[in-house]
């Protein structure tokens, strides 16, 4: 009997330190306050056996007493994963847990054009907001499906999709998911329960109640809907403006093209033209590679596509028939409001700035198309918990 419980105590134990070996964290401390910063080094031993070297890092923070949970994640690449996260004011005194959470694989996406097309390949422009812009292509399969591999992007991006070459009118259907955005099972679970202003008793026992991870419970989906806001007494653009105007972009200097009332930028060749008719000063002209360069009194023009900065030279991703609305910052304007100096532009001079909407939710009456998705990246390694 003794050696049979021997043999089953050994093996619980090497159970055991397996699943504490998948992944090893270290944190900068168990007590903090406001303002104060969690740093955590997460290591993946012996990766590269496991097949880990590419990794998804979760990082749910759970207020033990409401349960209400603060969900961030990372790229974990050969291993190693350091971050850390600043103690915003606004989170409250209390116990929290700290899960990490590591996921197969990093973001990518998987599509399927729905519809008649084709074409064998699709452009797609991905926008995130104060980086680069990127325009690349992807190979559809024989189902007409196609995937985006291994992206790294913080916060979140904006992805247009569209045929090879200008279009009038973009007719595609695409579903598009992100793996990394659904059920998982995940591949280690490790949690460390933390006091934020912590009122420690005379033992300086910080009396964690007993907690207990509910992975399942604590899972929701990422993927950024669509708005839909209906209102009465308001032209549809006067809607669409308080609907997706944000921050600086409510400027009401800006000079406002209605595509939404109005069927003028429908019926343009392609933006730029329409562009380059309404608003004199500005010229377009192609550059030796054969990007657009679009200059206004001789100083580039930042474009914008739903907010998202686009890079300069990079083929503007919309169809004439599928502007909701176009916002026009004269160079003076551009500065003075802010668009002109603000985080995602900090070095654009005094050029003038144009924000172009796309029709989307209620203000897009035709659904059987479906091509341009935000989804949510990566936290910065320097984020912020409030």
């Amino acid at each position: 009997m003794k050696p049979l419980l021997a043999t089953l105590l050994l093996i619980l134990l090497c159970i055991s330190l397996q699943a504490n070996d998948s992944i090893q964290v270290k944190i900068n401390q168990l007590s903090f306050s406001a303002k104060d910063s969690i740093q955590f080094a997460c290591r993946i031993p012996n990766y590269a056996t496991q097949g880990l070297a590419a990794v998804t890092l979760n990082v749910w923070i759970q207020d033990l007493e409401s349960k209400q949970t603060w969900k961030f994640r990372y790229p974990v690449l050969n291993g190693e994963c350091d971050a850390s996260l600043a103690i915003d004011s606004a989170i409250k005194p209390g116990k929290y847990a700290v899960n990490f959470i590591v996921q197969k694989g990093l973001f990518r996406l998987r599509g399927l054009v729905k519809n008649h097309y084709k074409e064998k390949s699709l452009n797609y422009l991905m926008i995130v907001k104060g980086k680069k812009s990127f325009f690349n292509t992807v190979d559809l399969g024989s189902a007409n499906n196609f995937t985006i591999k291994n992206v790294l992007f913080e916060d979140e991006a904006f992805f247009v999709f569209t045929p090879p070459g200008k279009v009038k009118r973009n007719e595609l259907l695409i579903d598009v998911a992100a793996p990394l955005d659904s059920t998982f099972e995940p591949l280690a679970i490790f949690t460390q329960l933390i006091d934020v202003k912590p009122e420690l008793n005379p033992n300086g026992n910080t009396g964690h109640p007993k907690y207990n991870f509910d992975f399942q419970k604590t899972y929701t989906n990422t993927t950024l809907p669509d708005v839909v806001v209906t209102y009465k007494g308001k032209k549809k653009i006067e809607q669409y403006d308080e609907t997706y105007s944000n921050g600086l972009f409510k400027d009401n200097n800006a000079k406002v093209f209605d595509g939404l009332e109005s069927d003028e930028i429908a019926r343009a060749s392609d933006i730029e033209t329409f562009l380059q008719s309404k608003i004199p000063g500005l010229s377009i002209t192609r550059s030796e590679i054969g990007e657009s360069v679009i200059q206004w009194r001789q100083e580039p023009v930042v474009i914008y596509v739903d907010e998202f900065m686009m890079e300069t030279g990079t083929p503007i991703p919309v169809a004439p028939s599928d502007v909701a609305m176009i916002k026009v910052y004269n160079p003076p304007a551009s500065v003075n409001s802010g668009i002109g100096k603000s985080a995602e532009s900090p070095s654009m001079g005094f050029s003038g700035a144009i924000a172009i909407y796309t029709k989307k939710g209620s203000f897009d009456n035709n659904t059987n198309r479906r091509f341009r998705f935000t989804f949510k990246g990566y936290t910065a390694l320097e984020g912020i918990w409030r």
